[in-house]
């Protein structure tokens, strides 16, 4: 990674005529040696929080050579934020109001949305699942995201016997990359071993990285993430985007950015298998209130969370970095 910082570096230096603002993401070397050299040809910079817990002023000072990144990461002109979660953490840090502009992730909501016809025609869900090689009747729940440990994948699948007691033919498909790292592999073999103890290896569903993720977010009956942390999860907006009815954990600061209301989503107020079952359990064989949420939850993202507003607020952002003072 210092290596690439370093080659990052000599590339903006080299670069620096056909540049005038610099937007980083993350907080890898790259990160630092980009401000460093935007600050030293005298261009605007724009750094991107993404994960609370991870790249947020308080994760960045507990690294090794914390205060020193830190110190050079407040040199930004902005600090860009995904949720008010984010944007408090600036804020705590000493960062004024003005420089954190609050601008959420957005949804390709042409590419995102509810599946043609499905209303006029109630074989249409039935034909996409077949075509997916998916358990064509039944209700089907859905995650996607890494299978890991933050996103909560292991208190989902020990919430599923609960679950398939009160819905027998409840089906449940994981989607999403599984062995990212050495720690990531080693709880997708204990959640393996967890499955096959639990006996419900026939209704647990494991598509893996896959293309085409809105068909099956299209092919869902309800769309669950029982995170343990989270930036702003672009999972839960593509699937409020498709009209799917979405369960996800109340995040302090990032859920209700979000979900405003039971209308447009559920908020889980505890992580725990028993709450995550009784929530599934209550919406799953509620078509009418799942309809209903579903179109709620669509509105919501037109509204306030699609790409070209994204864009728009980037881009406005940008031109004020490069009015004259």
């Amino acid at each position: 990674m210092a290596c690439f910082g370093a080659s990052a570096f000599l590339h903006l230096l080299a670069t620096r005529r056909h540049w005038d603002v610099l937007h980083v993401v993350g907080i890898s070397w790259h990160c630092y040696t980009g401000i460093l050299a935007a600050r030293l040809l005298h261009k605007r910079v724009v750094v991107e929080m993404v994960m609370l817990g991870d790249d947020d002023p308080a994760s960045i000072a507990a690294l090794r050579f914390g205060a020193l990144k830190l110190a050079i990461w407040k040199r930004a002109d902005r600090v860009a934020s995904l949720s008010s979660a984010l944007t408090e953490a600036a804020r705590s840090a000493g960062i004024p109001p003005e420089r954190i502009p609050e601008i959420p992730v957005g949804v390709d909501t042409e590419l995102f949305r509810p599946l043609p016809d499905s209303d006029r025609d109630p074989e249409a869900r039935r034909r996409l699942r077949e075509r997916l090689g998916l358990p064509p009747s039944g209700r089907l729940a859905v995650f996607v995201g890494a299978i890991m440990a933050r996103k909560g994948v292991d208190t989902l699948v020990e919430a599923w016997p609960a679950v398939l007691a009160a819905v027998p033919e409840a089906h449940l498909l994981l989607v999403g990359p599984r062995d990212l790292t050495p720690e990531d592999r080693l709880f997708r073999e204990e959640l393996d071993r967890r499955i096959d103890a639990l006996g419900i290896r026939e209704r647990v569903h494991f598509a893996g990285r896959v293309d085409g993720v809105e068909t099956r977010l299209q092919a869902a009956d309800l769309f669950v993430l029982p995170s343990l942390t989270e930036g702003l999860p672009n999972s839960i907006l593509e699937a409020m985007a498709c009209a799917v009815p979405t369960l996800m954990t109340d995040l302090p600061g990032i859920a209700r950015d979000v979900i405003r209301s039971e209308e447009e989503g559920f908020l889980l107020p505890e992580r725990t298998p028993e709450a995550l079952a009784a929530a599934i359990s209550d919406l799953l064989p509620d078509e009418e209130r799942r309809r209903a949420m579903g179109a709620a939850g669509r509105k919501r993202i037109l509204e306030a969370f699609s790409i070209a507003g994204r864009a728009e607020r980037y881009a406005a952002l940008y031109r004020s970095l490069l009015e004259p003072a």
